[in-house]
């Protein structure tokens, strides 16, 4: 029956596993479980799920294809979930889980401190907070060839980018704690327009 066992095909996804993990639960999937369970139990969709209301959703085909495919396993993540062991998910529960997708999304961001030999080998944008957006040169593209922590304390660095749109080298001084995330394919030069598209890839990143 769905929700009792496996997956039909007895065989369940590296992504099926980890949706039974607490530590890689998204807010989205506690927010999409939470509103779904609610509507299952009871009926007064009162914003928080007891256990038996969270059973009761489990074993339904709709819990199914939302990775939650074995009961035992739903079970042990309704505890797990329930952060301030209130017997309840809840709104305070979804605060504790979001809390643990940005520490996690911290713990895996590239930033200039943690970039070590062997650097990447495809162009990377490096986030310089140091200078100033309207210039168009916060946003430095190259492939790194060198890094170094400079004399201003823990966060200053110095970074030696390749530039192959250039066919040269740059040095630039951004923070330790400065992103380095993919570069985009209109970087170009600064331009109204183009500041406000990299201020919103910016956001994403930060917020």
């Amino acid at each position: 029956m769905i929700g009792e066992g496996s997956a039909p095909d007895a065989k369940k996804s590296q992504r099926d596993e980890m949706a039974m993990d607490v530590d890689t639960v998204t807010l989205d999937q506690f927010n999409r479980w939470l509103e779904r369970a609610d509507e299952t139990g009871s009926g007064n969709r009162d914003g928080r799920v007891s256990r038996e209301e969270w059973l009761a959703y489990v074993r339904t085909a709709t819990a199914f294809f939302d990775g939650l495919r074995n009961v035992q396993d739903a079970e042990k993540l309704f505890d797990d979930l329930d952060s301030n062991k209130s017997g309840f998910l809840d709104r305070d529960d979804a605060m504790a889980v979001s809390e643990r997708e940005w520490a996690a999304r911290e713990a895996s961001t590239l930033r200039v401190n943690k970039l070590k030999e062997p650097y990447p080998t495809e162009e990377v944008r490096i986030i310089n907070t140091k200078l100033n957006r309207s210039t168009g040169g916060q946003y430095q593209d190259g492939i790194i060839k060198k890094v170094w922590q400079g004399d201003g304390g823990d966060d200053d660095y110095g970074v030696t980018l390749y530039q192959p749109v250039y066919g040269n080298e740059v040095t630039v001084y951004p923070k330790g704690s400065d992103l380095v995330v993919a570069a985009t394919r209109n970087a170009g030069y600064a331009s109204e327009a183009k500041d406000n598209q990299r201020e919103k890839e910016r956001n994403s990143w930060t917020n």
